[in-house]
């Protein structure tokens, strides 16, 4: 009863992060959809109420040189931003963040993925002002609602397990490719089938 229990927890939390990030999507567009300028917005905000929304190269929103980003758009509240949206160089949107107020650190991200029209890569973590994750970091990998691998760090950012979701538990793992969808405990490999949802043994 308690595993079902923290399941249907984990369920609803994605399930509510989903609502979040749905409706601060739905506000960034309808704000961009009234400006009347239909001109960039790098570095020219505009608001949708007390909400102001603009666009910056990665030194302007404090992203590390190191990152593949060209460009970030901005939602900020009360001077503090609550959501980046970052692109590429080629022109390509890689990844949502919803950010961590007092220190501008993801608390929740996704990824678009490889098929048009999906997102993946949906992954919960914190940071406590470090600059790297701490404890638990949750991924769901086809963005359904479950999570789907799971890694702990030390508060120096360094990973102390790795865990996939199987069989109704966590099962800590020696190796995952998240890009490949791949696991391995010793010399038993499993793949993750985002059509099914779950990790299953090769």
């Amino acid at each position: 009863m308690k595993k079902r229990s923290g399941s249907l927890t984990i369920i609803f939390f994605v399930f509510l992060l989903g609502v979040v990030a749905g409706i601060t999507i739905t506000l960034l567009f309808a704000a961009i959809l009234r400006h009347k300028d239909s001109g960039t917005l790098l570095n020219r905000p505009i608001t949708f109420g007390d909400i102001k929304i603009w666009a910056g190269r990665p030194t302007d929103v404090g992203c590390p040189p190191d990152l593949n980003i060209d460009e970030a758009l901005v939602m900020e509240k009360d001077g503090v931003y609550f959501l980046t949206i970052h692109k590429n160089k080629a022109g390509q949107i890689n990844s949502l963040n919803l950010v961590k107020n007092t220190t501008n650190e993801p608390i929740f991200s996704m990824e678009p993925l490889k098929t048009a029209g999906k997102w993946g890569k949906a992954t919960y973590s914190r940071g406590k002002g470090t600059g790297h994750p701490v404890g638990d970091v949750f991924m769901d990998l086809d963005f359904d609602g479950r999570f789907d691998f799971k890694m702990i760090f030390d508060d120096k950012g360094k990973v102390v397990s790795r865990s996939i979701y199987l069989d109704e538990a966590w099962q800590e793992v020696d190796h995952v490719n998240v890009e490949q969808m791949k696991a391995a405990k010793g010399k038993t490999w499993y793949n993750f089938d985002p059509n099914i949802g779950c990790w299953q043994q090769e």
